[in-house]
């Protein structure tokens, strides 16, 4: 008998963990690909971030049986992804700044001048409730999945 993995559970080790051809795998295909198509990220991205769910339920003592497992699991990996309040409000404050140059190297009266114009008044408008709501907005701070194994956080710092 060959003791030699497949390059599958090389690559996953959900493998020991969401049996293939049951419910609970069809339900993480479901969730993998809507991890690729809505939120745009390559499947390897969404098999960490599926392990990383699997690794943080069974710590918990959650089975992979539970017909709901993978609805929360999807929850849980959103939960993660969101950014932290002062790195939005930067990012936010940093576009509208290019915007803002942009427009004004932009025609006066042009389509993208008017364009400009257009975003430059959305991305204000989303600066002032980002800067009213402050830190008011808190993280569940649960660790996700990596590449080397250790956590991070959803703000992006080892933990």
């Amino acid at each position: 008998m060959d003791d030699k993995r497949s390059s599958d559970e090389v690559q996953s080790p959900r493998s020991k963990r969401t049996p293939t051809g049951t419910p609970g795998d069809a339900a993480r295909q479901r969730v993998l690909a809507d991890l690729v198509s809505v939120r745009r990220m390559s499947k390897r991205e969404a098999e960490r971030w599926c392990d990383a769910w699997e690794r943080c339920a069974a710590e918990r003592g959650l089975g992979v049986e539970d017909p709901f497992f993978w609805d929360a699991g999807r929850g849980w990996i959103d939960a993660q992804l969101i950014e932290a309040p002062s790195e939005l409000t930067r990012r936010v404050a940093r576009h509208l700044e290019a915007v803002r140059a942009a427009r004004e190297r932009a025609r006066p009266g042009s389509r993208k001048h008017r364009n400009l114009l257009q975003q430059e008044g959305r991305l204000a408008s989303r600066l002032k409730t980002l800067e009213d709501l402050g830190d008011d907005v808190t993280l569940l701070g649960v660790p996700g999945p990596s590449e080397d194994g250790a956590t991070v956080t959803s703000t992006g710092r080892g933990g």
